[in-house]
């Protein structure tokens, strides 16, 4: 087992090591085989600005950095078609009435992972714009249906041109092999946070 340090005690140790004999000083209050393993595989200068405990991995800053420029991306190609006012978060509630003519809030929020409160906010911008319309449930008078107008319905074409763009860009000079791979490890990501968070 590795003993104990402190992140404090473990810099004052780092800084030793830089003006010192790193080794030696990197030694005190550690164990001996952990910090012969720190010294062959990490940058001293890295570890002089970093606990060395810390594993650092931009996975999902990277996942971030690549949901921001493809909405930069849709944003663009949806103004080339004169979709002004329409932005990525829009993108799934359209999507999903295209294929199901019309649903209730509810119906929606799941079916694009999303909570009903952001479903409404966003389908009240729609709304606006002439893009969706909503009416009674005649069912269920607590909720409301909602639909594309004629001017929604439009959008269908458009989208699908973007879509498929998306899509090439996306996968430019990546084999089928490396997309399914890609997709399985995603999926792990996406499973241990989701089982992390019900705990």
């Amino acid at each position: 087992m590795f003993k104990h340090i402190d992140t404090e005690t473990h810099l004052i140790q780092v800084r030793e090591a830089r003006e010192k004999n790193w080794r030696r000083a990197l030694f005190v209050g550690l164990d001996r085989k952990l910090m012969e393993f720190i010294g062959k595989t990490l940058d001293i200068t890295w570890a002089s600005k970093y606990n060395v405990f810390m594993r650092y991995d931009n996975t999902i800053n990277l996942i971030s950095r690549i949901k921001e420029v493809s909405n930069i991306f849709i944003i663009s190609e949806l103004e080339k078609i004169g979709m002004k006012g329409i932005v990525p978060s829009h993108g799934g509630i359209i999507v999903t009435l295209i294929e199901h003519k019309e649903l209730t809030m509810t119906e929606i929020a799941e079916k694009i992972n999303k909570d009903r409160s952001t479903v409404t906010t966003l389908v009240k911008k729609l709304n606006k714009i002439g893009v969706t319309e909503t009416k009674k449930n005649e069912n269920d008078q607590r909720s409301n249906f909602v639909f594309l107008t004629p001017e929604g319905r439009k959008l269908e074409e458009g989208f699908k041109k973007i879509s498929e763009r998306l899509y090439e860009i996306q996968f430019n000079g990546v084999t089928e092999e490396e997309k399914e791979i890609f997709r399985k490890i995603l999926n792990k990501i996406y499973d241990n946070f989701k089982q992390e968070n019900q705990n």
